[in-house]
């Protein structure tokens, strides 16, 4: 019996139909149209596998005290502690083909998640400068917001998690992926390393991280921004989640193009992400 094969006879039912609504390139989730942008996301994986992801949260709220072995270890308990304290404010989605290309339709979408202002954690500053920056709306994040368990459910049945033929991608993604992995969980991520990972290679199988990739290619560093100018990639200048994740897709692909010779060693690079190579087990 295998998990993986049990949710792709049970969930992971590909329809036909393709976006509900055609030449929509920026996609707002909010509560309302979560469930139909899912189902358009799940139709797309067949010839759109790879998933990159950036996420939008409101500052970091704690940093862990005591002796650590490494740095790594250090930041992995960093990354824990703040996902086990807050939420995300938004999620990017954008959606690639084997060759790296988006779709011609629906592309890229941004999950606008529900924030409880009396309840949830957060740096106000932070929170102000997401709002001048990015124009996050706290009031309609409260009204609209798309709710975690909500989403845990129609996320575990879409075809994107628990499902080796994906492929994710992100930047300094330990913090990003985490978040996704505590909303799938539902509960607090665990602090033994050992069992964290165990959890994030079920949920997550692939992954990749742009930013851990760039430290074998010389001079290749810094924000995915200035990343992208160094890699020619054409980026619009906005720093909501939706543009990151569709920037941090085309300087993987434009870098697996460049530098990798288009084949990335996965035995080497996969699920290895950006300072936490020293916490992080060898995949099977």
């Amino acid at each position: 019996f295998s998990l993986f094969s049990f949710y792709r006879k049970r969930f992971f039912l590909f329809t036909d139909t393709h976006c509900s609504m055609t030449r929509r390139r920026r996609i707002e989730v909010w509560r309302s149209n979560l469930e139909r942008e899912l189902e358009d996301i799940r139709a797309m994986l067949p010839t759109h596998p790879y998933v990159s992801v950036m996420s939008v949260y409101p500052g970091i709220v704690a940093r862990p005290l005591g002796k650590f072995k490494s740095s790594s270890h250090l930041l992995l308990q960093k990354i824990i502690t703040n996902v086990n304290l807050m939420n995300i404010l938004q999620l990017g989605i954008t959606l690639f083909d084997e060759d790296g290309n988006v779709s011609s339709d629906c592309s890229s979408w941004q999950f606008n998640f529900f924030l409880d202002p009396k309840k949830d954690v957060f740096l106000k500053t932070s929170l102000d400068l997401l709002k001048s920056n990015t124009g996050i709306d706290p009031e309609k994040h409260e009204k609209e917001g798309v709710k975690h368990d909500v989403f845990a459910v129609l996320l575990t049945t879409s075809g994107l998690v628990l499902n080796p033929d994906i492929v994710w991608i992100t930047f300094e993604g330990g913090l990003h992926v985490s978040f996704l992995l505590g909303i799938l969980m539902g509960e607090d991520l665990p602090f033994d390393k050992d069992e964290y990972f165990e959890f994030l290679r079920l949920y997550f199988p692939r992954v990749f991280d742009v930013k851990h990739l760039s430290s074998s290619v010389k001079n290749l560093s810094g924000t995915i921004m200035e990343m992208a100018d160094r890699l020619k990639v054409d980026a619009n200048k906005e720093y909501d989640a939706l543009n990151l994740s569709t920037v941090t897709g085309k300087c993987f692909f434009k870098m697996k193009e460049l530098y990798f010779e288009d084949k990335i060693d996965e035995k080497r690079q996969l699920g290895m992400f950006h300072q936490l190579q020293d916490v992080t087990p060898p995949f099977a």
